[in-house]
C-alpha cells in the first residue's frame, strides 16, 4: 500500500510545483519588468496582450519609447521599469500641457489687450474712410508724339480723422490695410500724425492707388477691380497733449 502511495505523493508534489509556477508567472506583471532595448517590442506586446494597461496608457508608453531619442532618453538608459517609463511619460505630458496652456493664456491676453486698445483709440479718434468717384481717370497729358496716354485706373480714398472726445490729441499712429475679398492683406500704409487735434478737430489724409499695369511699377493691385479692395484701419498708438498714452 505504501508503494501505491509513493506515485500519488509524487504526482501531488509535481502538481503543486506546476500550480505554484503558474501562479507566480501569472502574478508577475510585465509592466514591472525593467526596460531593455532588445526585448522592448516583445515586452510591449505582452503588456498589451495581458491588458495590463488601458489603451491610452499603452499609446502613451509606445509614443514615449519611440520618441526616446528626443525626450526621456535618460530614464530608458537607467533601465527603469515600464511602469517608471509610463510615469515619466505622464509627467512630461503634464508639463507640456501646462506650457501649452500658459502660452494659450498669454496669447489670449495679448489678443484681448489688442482689442481693448483698438476700441479705446477708436472711441477717442473716429476715422471716416471715403472712396472718391474716380475709378477711371483719363489722363490729359500727352507724350512726345502728342498722343493720349492709356487710361489710368485710380482708386482714391479720403481718410478723415476726427477727435471725438474732450482731450486734445498730440499724435497718433496706425495702419490702413487694403485686403482683397478673401481678407488677404495686399498693401499696408502707415499713417503717423503729429498735428494737434483739439476736440472736434479733423485732419485729412489722401491715399491713391494705381491699378493700371502700364502706369505703375507696383504690381500689387494689378488685375483687381476697385470693388475688390477692402480697406481697414488698425490703430497702433495715441498720445494726448497731457502725455497720457493708449497703446
Amino acid at each position: 500500500m505504501l508503494n501505491n502511495m509513493k506515485p500519488l505523493h509524487t504526482f501531488y508534489n509535481t502538481s503543486l510545483i506546476i500550480v505554484a509556477t503558474t501562479v507566480l508567472f501569472s502574478c508577475t506583471n510585465p509592466v514591472d519588468k525593467r526596460y531593455s532595448k532588445s526585448t522592448a517590442e516583445d515586452d510591449y506586446r505582452r503588456i498589451k496582450e495581458l491588458k495590463k494597461l488601458d489603451s491610452a496608457d499603452l499609446q502613451l508608453l509606445a509614443h514615449f519609447m519611440v520618441e526616446k531619442g528626443l525626450v526621456g532618453a535618460h530614464i530608458l538608459e537607467m533601465h527603469a521599469t515600464y511602469r517608471d517609463i509610463l510615469e515619466e511619460a505622464k509627467r512630461q505630458r503634464e508639463n507640456q500641457n501646462k506650457e501649452r496652456n500658459k502660452k494659450n493664456l498669454e496669447t489670449n491676453f495679448a489678443i484681448k489687450h489688442e482689442r481693448e486698445k483698438i476700441e479705446k483709440i477708436n472711441n477717442a479718434l473716429k476715422i471716416v474712410l471715403k472712396k472718391e468717384d474716380i475709378d477711371t481717370i483719363e489722363t490729359k497729358k500727352k507724350n512726345k508724339k502728342n498722343e493720349k496716354l492709356a487710361p489710368k485706373n485710380i482708386v482714391q480714398y479720403k481718410v478723415y480723422f476726427i477727435n471725438v472726445q474732450e482731450k486734445p490729441i498730440k499724435a497718433f499712429k496706425g495702419d490702413i490695410i487694403f485686403n482683397d475679398l478673401f481678407y488677404t492683406e495686399l498693401k499696408r500704409y502707415t499713417i503717423t500724425s503729429f498735428v494737434t487735434l483739439n476736440p472736434s478737430d479733423t485732419i485729412t489724409h489722401t491715399i491713391r492707388l494705381n491699378l493700371d499695369e502700364a502706369n505703375t511699377s507696383d504690381k500689387t493691385f494689378i488685375g483687381l477691380k476697385p470693388s475688390m479692395l477692402k480697406p481697414n484701419w488698425i490703430p497702433d498708438r495715441l498720445i494726448f497733449t497731457d502725455n497720457s498714452i493708449i497703446e
